[in-house]
């Protein structure tokens, strides 16, 4: 590794890899009625965002609407664009930077930071600008989910970032070396290749770690397995996430079904909404971008979904119907 990173110009040094330490943290952790979610924490954005965007479903009662619906796309847009403003701004790696977590989990904060949220009205991306200023100091990713017969269960999300990572391989070990630094906010404000900025929190420092949107979950029903997921796609991995489990718990879906429902994705900035083939209808877009939204639309664009879910007849398996090179298998003992 040091002599293909010495080859490509790069500063590595022995003493680099001999300071690195794997840090084992405790995960997020939060109930909804029945359910328990598990997810991972910082320096990934993913838990704390799923506690979010679960808080902001809950709070607004976007289960009332259809999935694709003018209500349920603006409401689902408004969510998720205030919790990506949020995690501009207070999040990074825990080790250098001091994240707030209390504050961003209080039920009176979130609370407040989607009371605005109107059903008749597009919240612009500069009125949203204070969420990630209130704690400012002075593409290519892969996931698999593994349950066994006794229910123990592996939530695994790795990735190189970009596609082929920095498109350099080991020689003779096989391997491509990642690009993830462009998951460090290189300066405040700046966007990455996902078009996520960020600022003091998740900089560049020696050793530090950097922000990630790698989101594996795990959810417990009645304190037994109930269901693990999780995706590549770097920003659209969170939102593909929590679009997934609402599909399971509130709208009873099958694991096909869920991984199969066309999704969404919003995330602040920049604010044009990225929507699946099959999302919207042609009216409830009409509908949309009279109230000032834009979309892109591309066919499976927002993650590329893995889910194990346990039902009452045994696990179900389902990865994505257009993702060719995702796979789910059962296997009898």
């Amino acid at each position: 590794m040091l002599q293909e990173v010495k080859e490509q110009g790069g500063i590595w040094q022995e003493s680099d890899l001999a300071a690195y330490e794997v840090q084992w943290r405790e995960p997020i952790e939060f109930e909804l009625n029945d359910y328990r979610f598990i997810c991972m924490p910082p320096p990934s954005s993913g838990g704390l965002a799923m506690l979010q965007l679960i808080h902001g479903a809950e709070q607004l009662g976007l289960m009332r609407y259809h999935p694709g619906s003018p209500e349920y796309t603006h409401l689902m847009a408004e969510i998720m664009n205030r919790v990506f403003a949020l995690r501009a701004g207070p999040m990074g790696d825990p080790d250098y930077f001091t994240i707030p977590l209390k504050d961003l989990t209080d039920k009176e904060f979130l609370d407040s930071v989607f009371s605005g949220i109107r059903l008749d009205r597009r919240t612009e991306a500069s009125a949203l600008s204070p969420l990630n200023q209130m704690w400012t100091e002075s593409v290519e990713t892969t996931h698999f989910s593994v349950v066994d017969s006794d229910g123990n269960t592996v939530s695994l999300t790795t990735t190189l970032n970009g596609n082929y990572g920095s498109k350099s391989v080991v020689d003779n070990c096989g391997f491509f070396l990642n690009n993830e630094m462009d998951d460090f906010s290189i300066k405040p404000g700046i966007p990455n290749q996902f078009g996520l900025i960020g600022f003091e929190a998740n900089s560049i420092e020696p050793g530090k770690r950097m922000l990630s949107s790698m989101s594996p979950t795990i959810v417990l029903k009645d304190g037994s397995f109930f269901l693990t997921t999780g995706s590549p796609g770097g920003s659209r991995i969170i939102t593909a996430s929590f679009q997934t489990i609402l599909q399971v718990i509130y709208y009873g879906k099958s694991a096909q079904q869920a991984v199969d429902q066309p999704r969404m994705h919003s995330q602040w900035l920049p604010e044009d909404v990225l929507i699946e083939t099959g999302y919207l209808s042609s009216e409830s877009r009409t509908e949309l971008t009279e109230m000032g939204y834009v979309f892109q639309e591309r066919p499976g664009a927002v993650g590329k979904m893995e889910l194990v879910l346990m039902t009452d007849h045994g696990l179900e398996a389902a990865t994505d119907s257009s993702r060719v090179q995702g796979k789910a298998v059962v296997l009898s003992e």
